[in-house]
C-alpha cells in the first residue's frame, strides 16, 4: 500500500529559463518527511523545460518527482487546475519558477497544518532573478 505524501509541493513555470534551475533545486533540497514534488511547465517557448529535466535527471532523494509540460499554453488558472488534478495530497504548497524555497519550508507548512488544521497557510519564498 502506498502512503499518501505529507504534502504536494507544486512548482508552476512559464518561460523562466534563467531562474528555474535554482527554483527546482530548492524543492529537491527540502528537509522533511516525504512529500511529492510536481513541476509543471505551461508550454514554455524557451529552454525552461529542458533545464527542469536536466536538474532532476540524477535526483535520488526521498521525494518522488513528477516533471511535466503542457502541450499548449493553458494560462495561469487552467495550469493551476491541471496541477491540482495531479496532486495526491490534500495539502498543497505552491512555488513559481523564480522562487528559492528555504530547505525547511515544506516541513514548517506541514507542521503548521497539523497543529492548526487551517485551510489556508501562507508561507513565502525568496524571488530570484531580475524581478527580485
Amino acid at each position: 500500500m502506498t502512503q499518501t505524501p505529507a504534502a504536494s509541493f507544486i512548482l508552476l513555470s512559464y518561460c523562466q529559463e534563467d531562474t528555474i534551475t535554482e527554483a527546482v533545486q530548492s524543492l529537491l533540497n527540502q528537509k522533511c518527511e516525504p512529500i511529492e514534488i510536481i513541476i509543471s511547465d505551461d508550454a514554455s517557448t524557451d529552454g525552461t523545460f529542458e533545464k527542469i529535466q536536466e536538474v532532476i535527471k540524477d535526483y535520488r532523494g526521498p521525494h518522488p518527482v513528477l516533471a511535466r509540460r503542457n502541450e499548449v499554453n493553458l494560462g495561469l488558472n487552467r495550469h493551476i487546475a491541471r496541477s491540482v488534478s495531479l496532486a495526491t495530497s490534500d495539502l498543497m504548497i505552491w512555488a513559481a519558477g523564480d522562487d528559492r524555497n528555504a530547505p525547511g519550508r515544506a516541513q514548517k507548512v506541514i507542521d503548521s497544518y497539523r497543529q492548526t488544521g487551517a485551510k489556508l497557510i501562507y508561507s513565502d519564498a525568496e524571488t530570484v532573478g531580475p524581478d527580485k
